[in-house]
């Protein structure tokens, strides 16, 4: 007699996305390091982890996609401890790959949908400890990054918005395109 499997929930099945998402993302995560780490800063990577279960999902909350030790002034930190030297400090870094191409402000896709650049989920932003001190989203074509550095936060709105990738609305944090920050990228793919 052959078992039948029971059907998935939509939590299961978003958990399920959620882990394949994560997973297949972590490359760009390695190249926006090596990034730092090639420019001379100590760079400590966190490994992705999908929990087995959906029910387990909050005992795998990250810190962060990677970190780098930077003095005060930006530059690289110390490399004489993991917690630096001379007022160095460890700082949080998030990667997100985009489905909209883009180069600039002008033709950022949803410019006339919604004149406003998504930034990170408010769930996400507003739980994170400590909040990352920017977020790199990556278009399509990894040859461009947008950066949103966290002391724009002032000039961030919440708003509702239907998410393709999740197939459910949830709000998020947004910025008006002309405040973030773009420049050439490439990584291997």
């Amino acid at each position: 007699m052959m078992a039948t499997r029971r059907p998935r929930t939509s939590w299961e099945e978003a958990h399920r996305a959620f882990g394949y998402r994560l997973l297949k993302s972590h490359k760009y995560v390695l190249g926006m390091a090596a990034l730092f780490w090639g420019a001379g800063y100590r760079v400590d990577i966190e490994p992705p982890e999908v929990s087995p279960r959906v029910e387990e999902a909050r005992d795998y909350t990250d810190t962060g996609d990677f970190w780098v030790l930077m003095a005060a002034s930006g530059q690289p930190g110390g490399w004489t401890s993991m917690t630096g030297d001379h007022g160095d400090r460890w700082r949080r870094f998030e990667v997100k790959a985009r489905t909209a191409e883009f180069t600039c402000a002008e033709d950022w896709e949803y410019r006339d949908y919604a004149t406003r650049f998504m930034v990170v989920s408010c769930r996400y932003w507003d739980t994170a400890e400590p909040r990352p001190t920017a977020i790199f989203c990556l278009n399509p074509q990894i040859n461009r990054v947008a950066i949103v550095r966290s002391d724009s936060y002032r000039h961030w709105e919440r708003r509702w918005v239907w998410m393709s990738n999740t197939k459910k609305h949830e709000e998020v944090y947004i910025i008006d395109p002309d405040r973030v920050t773009y420049r050439n990228y490439a990584i291997a793919a």
